[in-house]
């Protein structure tokens, strides 16, 4: 008898269970819908100032420099966009298929509440607010892969510039390397290929024996290449001679700036009015 007594309290008290969570979910649902016939005006503005910056980072992806920013710009816009978006999916749901409508969209359906919206507007005959809800939910899924995209074209400036030249910490290394530049084995092409035009200009040293007793013979003709190879962008041309007014004329075909030492045997202001 007690064993029967305890099993029917035990099914009362998880029917009383049930009961109260069922409760607690009307009154949650009915209460987010009269919130949300407070607060829509506001969302409605939060939305519409979230897309037009949306649409503005678009625009700027144009941009290579900034693509990681518009990019995870554009996603989180999206997710912004898309709760409040949700929002109103719960709101019309619940507005015209009441608790059953909320049940299929967030338990049975698995796809949320956007679906059961649209699918609420059409039975209902309301075919072009449906159709509007289904542009801006299409809308936000297109953004949002858009946005991933975009993070994925962007590139990280690694250079600053090219220099036709390698630093060494030992000045043996650097003598052995100002030789192998000037003898003219440089190969200038497959630095092309390794930074393309994503630097911002392109740096070429010259070294002669006056500067660095090692130094090689001056090959000219990979400055010629690298205005080939670059010719939108700026060269400069860094001329370490003690006498640079013996190539500052023959550099200046291919460079757009010419920069010398100070410590020169010759005037230096004189050498600055021949670059002028």
């Amino acid at each position: 008898m007690k064993e029967k007594i305890k099993d029917s309290l035990s099914s009362l008290l998880g029917i009383g269970f049930f009961i109260l969570i069922i409760a607690g979910f009307v009154l949650l649902v009915a209460g987010g819908a009269k919130l949300f016939e407070v607060l829509y005006p506001v969302l409605e503005s939060i939305s519409s100032f979230v897309w037009a910056i949306v649409w503005l980072l678009l625009f700027l992806s144009i941009v290579p420099r900034f693509r990681s920013l518009t990019g995870n710009g554009i996603v989180i816009g999206t997710y912004v966009g898309g709760a409040i978006f949700w929002l109103l999916c719960f709101y019309i749901t619940y507005s015209l298929w009441g608790f059953v409508g909320i049940l299929l969209g967030v338990i049975f359906m698995g796809l949320g509440v956007f679906f059961t919206a649209v699918l609420a507007l059409l039975f209902d005959g309301q075919f072009g607010p449906a159709f509007y809800f289904g542009f801006i939910l299409a809308q936000i899924y297109i953004f949002r892969l858009l946005g991933h995209w975009i993070i994925t074209k962007y590139r990280p400036k690694k250079h600053n510039n090219v220099a036709i030249e390698y630093e060494s910490t030992t000045n043996k290394n650097r003598e052995e390397l100002d030789n192998k530049i000037l003898s003219g084995k440089e190969d200038v092409a497959a630095i092309k290929n390794k930074v393309l035009h994503y630097p911002d200009f392109i740096h070429i040293d010259l070294v002669d024996s006056t500067f660095n007793p090692n130094a090689g013979r001056i090959d000219l003709s990979k400055g010629e290449e690298a205005r080939k190879h670059w010719p939108r962008l700026k060269k400069m041309t860094h001329i370490m001679s003690k006498n640079p007014s013996a190539w500052i004329k023959k550099v200046a075909h291919f460079s757009d700036y010419i920069i010398v030492h100070s410590e020169i045997d010759e005037n230096i202001k004189e050498s600055l009015n021949e670059i002028k």
